[in-house]
């Protein structure tokens, strides 16, 4: 039962990868259709899945993703598993995010952020640091960038992942490349 629970989990939203790349706006029949697919999946499972499935909206249909992004934070109100929330909040703070709306972005990742403190789990941390750093950026928060990435660095440190220690650097030096410019600016 959890192989055929995972297959499906997996090839679910490889089945609506194919059917959002055929058109580019969904009615609200289509998206009503897809998530009564979703009642035979637990709450937490559905987090999951609308969190796919949200993912495959960005860049297509944005209204989309925060329908799919919504209904991820209502699974996992009802599931109430701090999995479930950072999960829920961090989609939402990307859909924030594909919309340059950085200050409810913001927001969701650090609320993101409390739940992922919880779990305990270092890929998810670090992921999470990197949107915050991110987004400061977006907002011109350099400083503030700079410190969550040295953060998410001393995650990398920990578990050896220098292939991601690579990549907070070098947003680090993006960073101070963009308070030079901003300097030149002024």
């Amino acid at each position: 039962m959890a192989k055929t629970k995972t297959l499906l989990l997996l090839l679910f939203p490889l089945f609506l990868a194919s059917s959002l790349t055929a058109q580019q706006s969904y009615s609200k029949k289509k998206i009503d259709s897809l998530i009564n697919l979703t009642k035979i999946y637990t709450e937490e499972d559905k987090v999951i899945l609308y969190q796919q499935i949200s993912k495959l909206y960005v860049g297509k249909d944005n209204d989309s993703v925060f329908i799919f992004a919504s209904l991820a934070l209502e699974s996992a109100q009802k599931d109430k598993s701090d999995l479930s929330f950072y999960e829920a909040y961090n989609i939402t703070g990307d859909a924030y995010a594909a919309k340059f709306d950085f200050t409810s972005a913001l927001e969701n990742y650090i609320n993101a952020k409390e739940y992922c403190n919880k779990i305990n789990n270092n890929n998810k941390q670090i992921s999470i640091f990197l949107s915050i750093g991110n987004t400061y950026r977006n907002l011109k928060k350099f400083s503030d960038a700079i410190d969550t990435y040295k953060q998410a660095i001393e995650i990398a440190n920990e578990i050896e992942d220098y292939q991601i220690n690579g990549l907070l650097l070098y947003k680090i030096s993006l960073s101070y490349f963009d308070i030079t410019d901003l300097n030149k600016d002024l």
